[in-house]
C-alpha cells in the first residue's frame, strides 16, 4: 500500500526527556533510490518470535533474507505485538544475504510473540524465509514463507473464506489456530470446522491473535480428514495453524483462501 498512516510517539512519564535534536535523528528521511516509486508491497511472517512455551519450551525465530536482483533493495521490517511496533530499514547490496539468529533480539531487540510484516518496493520482492524452533528441547523447525495480501480472505470478496486441511493427529501434539488482520480497520473472523461449534476472534490492524487448544472452542476432534475454515465478517486477512509435536517438534500450515 503507498500510505501507512501516521504514528505519533508519546514519551513515557517515567523517562528523562531528550534534546529535540536526540528524537529529530530518529526521524528518517528516505533518499532518492527509496522513493523510485511511492507504491509499496508487503509480505508477512504471521508467527515470529523470541519466547517461552508450553512444558519448558523456548521458540526463537530465525530470519534470512536475499537480495536476487543486481540492484539494492530498501526494506523497512516491523515485529508488531499486542503491545507495540518496532521498525528497522535495512539495506541489502545485490545478490547480498543477510541472516538473522534470533531475529526479534538481534533485530528488534526485544521478545515476545508477534508478526514479522516486510515492506518493500512493488515488483522488488527479497527472497525471505523464517525458520522457528524449540532450542530447549531441540525440536524439528518448522519453515514458512511469507504470506502476502494474494493469501488474504475479503469479507465480501472475491475469496470470503479461508481453509486448512491436513493437520495431524499424532499422539500428544498440539495445535493451534492464528489470526492476522492485513487491513486498515478491526476485522472479525469465524472459524469453525465440519460438525463442531462456531466461534469468532476479533484481531486490530496488523495485529495477530492465537487460539491455543482450539479443539476445546470447537467441540470436535480436528484430524488430517477435518477442514478448518476462516471467514472474515468484516475486514480482511490470513490465518494457519501451528502444530506442536510430543518430541517438540513444529510445523505451520498456511490457510488457502477459496473462491467464491
Amino acid at each position: 500500500r503507498a500510505i501507512r498512516g501516521v504514528e505519533v510517539w508519546t514519551r513515557k512519564l517515567s523517562a528523562a526527556p531528550h534534546r529535540t535534536a536526540d528524537y529529530l535523528r530518529l526521524v528518517h528521511m528516505p533518499k532518492e533510490e527509496e522513493v523510485a516509486t511511492s507504491f509499496r508491497e508487503r509480505m508477512l511472517f504471521p508467527l515470529a518470535g523470541m519466547t517461552g512455551g508450553a512444558n519448558g519450551a523456548f521458540w526463537v525465530s530465525n530470519l534470512t533474507l536475499h537480495n536476487p536482483t543486481r540492484e539494492p533493495l530498501f526494506v523497512t521490517l516491523r515485529f508488531a505485538t499486542a503491545q507495540s511496533r518496532t521498525d528497522r530499514r535495512l539495506r541489502l547490496s545485490p545478490r547480498q544475504t543477510m541472516v538473522f539468529p534470533g531475529v526479534v533480539k538481534s533485530l528488534f531487540n526485544t521478545t515476545g510473540l508477534g508478526t514479522l510484516w516486510i515492506d518493500y518496493r512493488a515488483n522488488h520482492a527479497p527472497v525471505a524465509l523464517l525458520d522457528t524452533n524449540d532450542v530447549a528441547h531441540g525440536g524439528r523447525s518448522s519453515i514458512q514463507k511469507p504470506l502476502t495480501v494474494r493469501d488474504a480472505a475479503t469479507f465480501g470478496g472475491d475469496a470470503p473464506e479461508l481453509t486448512i486441511v491436513g493437520i495431524p493427529a499424532a499422539a500428544g501434539r498440539r495445535v493451534s489456530i492464528g489470526v492476522v488482520n492485513t487491513g486498515i480497520a478491526p476485522a472479525m473472523f469465524k472459524v469453525s470446522a465440519d460438525g463442531g461449534k462456531a466461534f469468532e476472534v476479533e484481531a486490530p490492524e496488523d495485529d495477530l491473535r492465537l487460539v491455543t487448544e482450539p479443539e476445546k472452542r470447537l467441540g470436535v476432534a480436528i484430524t488430517p480428514a477435518t477442514t478448518l475454515r476462516i471467514a472474515p465478517k468484516s475486514g480482511t486477512g490470513v490465518a494457519f495453524a501451528t502444530v506442536v509435536d510430543a518430541d517438540g517438534g513444529t510445523q505451520f500450515i498456511a490457510a488457502v483462501p477459496s473462491q467464491k
